[in-house]
């Protein structure tokens, strides 16, 4: 059994500068009759991204994601921040 949502927010503050933020949610329960026990799991994740057009060729961007996982067992519990920094050049 699982559940999924989402939600997605994107602002242009200029016609160069765009921020885009999200927020995501997983939640499943599996049943193994053979053991006769559940587990159950819920999955977050939260990113937040920014970018900025310089001209029509490059675009700079940062992006930060943060994503959490909670288990009804406790070693399976852990979360993870990633940072991202890059650009784009078309030609």
């Amino acid at each position: 059994l699982t559940y999924r949502t989402s939600l997605s927010y994107l602002r242009s503050f200029t016609p160069r500068l765009s921020l885009n933020a999200s927020a995501a949610g997983y939640y499943s329960t599996v049943n193994y009759d053979f053991l006769d026990s559940d587990q159950t799991g819920t999955n977050l994740s939260f990113t937040l991204s920014l970018d900025y057009r310089v001209n029509r060729q490059l675009t700079l961007n940062a992006n930060f994601t943060y994503y959490k996982t909670l288990s009804s067992d406790d070693n399976l519990d852990y979360d993870r921040s990633r940072l991202f920094i890059g650009g784009e050049y078309a030609f």
